[in-house]
């Protein structure tokens, strides 16, 4: 997967600053346990000075090295075990003052033997999950602020629009609390401002703040960014789909409303398709039926969609509109 120069610099930089953090709170731990204990910084300083005895000893031709270093390693010996033992008088463990680091791999500097650690690769993933989703407004649409009155209450026949629309609410609420890697996709259909895209934010919302990877965004402007990264209208070192494909949680909001050409047909099955073989969950909104995503797309997509995804349906007048009305008549 590739990433811009700007993730790489941003993730390196994220690991230089947790080494930094780790590495001044050892300090901040070391140098009080000393104070409470002088007796631990004596024993630091007589292992300092075995390692410079040994160092002499090995460029002394007269001096018996071997047995220095017999005599040396028992002093070490002995002198851990008595920090040690101070450690754990005062109720401390070992590695107490030790840095904290929070890839143990690694010691956070991003690398094992030259290779990219995994920790370095999971935060470049991160930052740029977190760029495609910096002009999202997930903050503003939520569980709390979605309101299901001005849904019509009267029906003709079966429940009304309110009643359909507030079991569609309970299932993505509760699909947003216990998401898992193992949930479902979700297909959410209805004519246009019915709420899906607002209902979609609020799960990808709640999802992110349960620690997942989650890309949010809608299929035109997905299409065109893989479009230009493929012709070579971006640069090289993007890869979008790859993002699309690996994220725990894809929401592609407003399928149908796109350009539609051979083109997004074949990446739109290339991320529904790629993401159902590696049991990755896809949350798809779009104003198109069963028909018209047939027609649009291809009896291939409409498959992989009717077979795999659980229908969530939206239904009522156009909520904007219905907005703009009540504003209107609150102003009069």
């Amino acid at each position: 997967m590739g990433f811009s120069i700007e993730i790489f610099d941003a993730a390196e930089t994220k690991l230089r600053q947790l080494k930094t953090k780790a590495e001044a709170e050892a300090k901040e731990r070391h140098d009080v346990f000393c104070e409470h204990c002088p007796e631990y910084r004596e024993l630091e300083n007589t292992l300092s000075k075995t390692g410079s005895r040994l160092m002499c000893s090995i460029f002394d031709p007269e001096s018996d090295v071997e047995a220095c270093v017999s005599q040396l390693k028992k002093i070490n010996d002995e002198t851990q075990a008595r920090m040690t033992e101070l450690l754990h008088k005062n109720g401390l463990s070992e590695d107490y003052l030790e840095p904290n680091y929070s890839c143990k791999k690694c010691s956070d500097t991003g690398y094992i033997d030259g290779e990219r650690c995994e920790c370095l690769e999971s935060l470049m993933k991160k930052f740029a999950f977190e760029k495609l989703n910096m002009s999202t407004p997930l903050g503003i649409c939520t569980f709390e602020s979605f309101s299901l009155e001005n849904y019509p209450n009267e029906a003709a026949g079966g429940l009304s629009p309110r009643k359909i629309m507030e079991k569609t609410f309970l299932r993505c609420k509760n699909y947003a609390e216990s998401f898992s890697l193992n949930s479902p996709s979700l297909i959410l259909q209805g004519g246009v401002g019915l709420g899906k895209t607002h209902l979609s934010l609020a799960i990808a919302g709640t999802v992110i703040e349960k620690g997942y990877d989650v890309v949010y965004g809608s299929a035109q402007s997905f299409f065109n960014k893989i479009e230009r990264e493929r012709f070579g209208k971006a640069a090289s070192y993007e890869d979008t789909l790859s993002l699309l494909i690996s994220a725990d949680l894809l929401v592609l909001d407003d399928l149908g409303s796109e350009f539609t050409t051979q083109f997004t047909v074949s990446v739109l099955y290339d991320i529904i398709n790629s993401r159902l073989l590696a049991g990755k969950p896809t949350i798809i909104s779009t104003n198109l039926n069963t028909e018209g995503i047939e027609q649009k797309y291809s009896d291939r997509i409409l498959s992989r969609i009717h077979g795999n995804y659980n229908r969530l349906q939206f239904v009522g007048k156009d909520m904007r509109f219905t907005l703009r009305r009540v504003k209107s008549e609150k102003n009069l």
